[in-house]
């Protein structure tokens, strides 16, 4: 465990990744995105700790949001509810006609 928090940390630093990936776009570690390296780890984190599924999928979670949140620009009301307010409004346009 104390090895995952050490990379956590190492990894934290904007200038590190800046370096490992191209100026505006999604950060990468050795040509994979970031995001789906912190999936892997949930996946071998559930796989080793697997009588405490719940917490290690809800810590990855929070280490993908909050690396979201961090370094890119993502917008999680948007995210969340353009997507579902955009099939009502065709559904409303719809039943209007």
């Amino acid at each position: 465990m104390k090895l995952l928090q050490c990379a956590a940390i190492h990894l934290s630093s904007r200038e590190h990744l800046a370096i490992l990936s191209d100026a505006g776009s999604i950060p990468e570690l050795v040509g994979i995105r970031v995001e789906f390296i912190l999936f892997a780890a949930t996946l071998l984190g559930v796989a080793l700790f697997h009588h405490h599924t719940l917490k290690v999928a809800l810590c990855g979670l929070a280490a993908i949001l909050v690396f979201r949140f961090v370094f890119t620009d993502f917008d999680l009301w948007a995210h969340l509810f353009t997507g579902l307010l955009r099939p009502l409004a065709t559904t409303m346009r719809v039943s209007g006609n």
